[in-house]
């Protein structure tokens, strides 16, 4: 069964319209306490559970989160965890390369190969990338899920279509 009655048109349209009555306006949507300096990162998250890898990670991915106008209070916690995963993570690559082969021999009661068993980096480093990739894609940190972000641009920022022509014409 299909939706009932017209099309739900915008607020701001209906403004316009002059049909808009108090008490019927929808929200734009739902935002959360925006952070616009690093500093009210530290005093909202504890983060001394990352190590000082995990710190790094965690302070730029907030910058760059800040720059776009984007981060959230409500988004502190996912983005601890990526900063962790993103560590271990790092931190698995750096015992593979170390480690002279992948798998480990194992050997029977005779001495003999039986088989061999694949180096526990290796099954964190799996299980760790997709955690990673989730958590980034949430965050715009892949070109293809920042391609999908809608950045709000201050209204000072803005240039009018008409400031620009200008700058066209004087040159």
């Amino acid at each position: 069964m299909g939706k009932r009655g017209p099309a739900k048109q915008p607020q701001r349209l209906l403004e316009l319209k002059g049909t808009a009555r108090k008490g019927r306006e929808r929200p734009e949507g739902i935002q959360g306490q925006k952070i616009k300096a690093l500093i009210q990162v530290y005093n909202l998250v504890d983060y001394d559970v990352l190590s000082e890898r995990g710190k790094c990670i965690f302070r730029q991915r907030c910058i760059f989160l800040i720059g776009l106008n984007l981060l959230e209070a409500s988004y502190l916690d996912a983005l601890l965890l990526y900063a962790q995963y993103y560590d271990e993570a790092l931190t698995c690559i750096e015992q593979i390369k170390n480690s002279p082969t992948w798998f480990t021999p194992v050997h029977n009661m005779a001495g003999e190969v039986s088989g061999f068993v694949e180096l526990p980096y290796l099954k964190r480093l799996d299980r760790l990338l997709p955690l990673i990739n989730t958590l980034g894609t949430q965050f715009g940190f892949t070109p293809a899920s920042r391609a999908r972000l809608h950045v709000e641009v201050e209204q000072d920022k803005k240039r009018d279509i008409m400031d620009i022509t200008e700058d066209v014409i004087e040159i």
